[in-house]
């Protein structure tokens, strides 16, 4: 148990697993906002002035396979615990992201998008209910605001990264680049998932 005056640190440091979660949650949050960073201007450079339009309608979608989808999810995931619900969402990032880079059709553009968000919803439903479960409740605001600030400086990071690349590469390889970073992050969840079994063993006795 811990009081309000426990410091945030103390309160990570004796659950270190966490750190590793956070930044894992953080390395798929910049592989997340790659899409809505990068996939205007790849559309804009397949389709000229037609690609804003076909991004917004995009977009649309997105909102759209959210409402849906999430019930939907709910349902379906509901006896995963919290790591796998990310594993499964970072998967269907990184499938997404294939889709959009290797692929210069309409329709496979927006199975890609229908593919990526249903991972959206999954990881969501994983990420946040991961802190609730194993911070107490006086420290929870402290972890999620530090796990935001933390994604937001790597999110940051990466778009800073994207535009150096786009004046080097072409768009094929940044979509590869990030594919490559969602695998990993899938492959550090995994690892993540088991060192979470033993730390937190209660958790996962029914």
């Amino acid at each position: 148990m811990a009081d309000e005056k426990t410091s945030t640190w103390t309160i990570i440091k004796s659950r270190k697993i966490i750190l590793g979660v956070m930044f894992a949650g953080a390395l798929s949050g910049a592989v997340y906002s790659l899409v809505g960073f990068l996939l205007p201007l790849n559309l804009e450079s397949l389709y000229a002035n037609q690609g804003a339009v076909i991004y917004g309608t995009l977009c649309s979608f997105n909102g759209f396979t959210v409402i849906v989808a999430t019930p939907v999810m709910m349902i379906v995931s509901r006896r995963l615990k919290e790591l796998p619900k990310m594993l499964i969402g970072v998967i269907l990032f990184v499938a997404g992201l294939a889709i959009f880079g290797f692929t210069t059709g309409l329709v496979l553009t927006f199975v890609g998008m229908g593919v990526y968000t249903v991972g959206e919803v999954v990881n969501a439903l994983g990420g946040s209910p991961y802190i609730t479960r194993r911070i107490p409740a006086s420290h929870r605001g402290r972890i999620f605001a530090v796990s935001a600030i933390t994604g937001t400086a790597i999110a940051i990071i990466s778009q800073l990264t994207i535009g150096f690349l786009l004046e080097r590469f072409d768009y094929p390889f940044i979509w590869s680049l990030y594919i490559v970073v969602g695998l990993i992050v899938a492959v550090m969840l995994l690892i993540l998932y088991r060192l979470d079994r033993i730390t937190f063993p209660k958790l996962y006795a029914n």
